[in-house]
């Protein structure tokens, strides 16, 4: 009827192993998870980090286009 009742303040935490690289997808969640905490710097920071990614592939990874027969 009404009532509030307040429930104890936990944290989650995903931690990833040291030298592993993460995928663009884990640096999106990242980088969306500082900036909601404020973390703008360390936002910013992961973004860079995904557009160099972004960067790479697309160097390296060039489509070739077809011959017509």
């Amino acid at each position: 009827g009404g009532a509030v009742k307040k429930t104890a303040e936990r944290t989650i935490r995903m931690n990833q192993p040291e030298g592993e690289a993460g995928s663009r997808y884990q640096l999106i969640n990242h980088l969306l998870s500082c900036h909601r905490l404020g973390r703008d710097k360390e936002a910013a920071e992961g973004l860079r980090q995904y557009l160099r990614q972004q960067q790479y592939v697309e160097d390296m990874f060039v489509p070739e286009m077809e011959e017509n027969r």
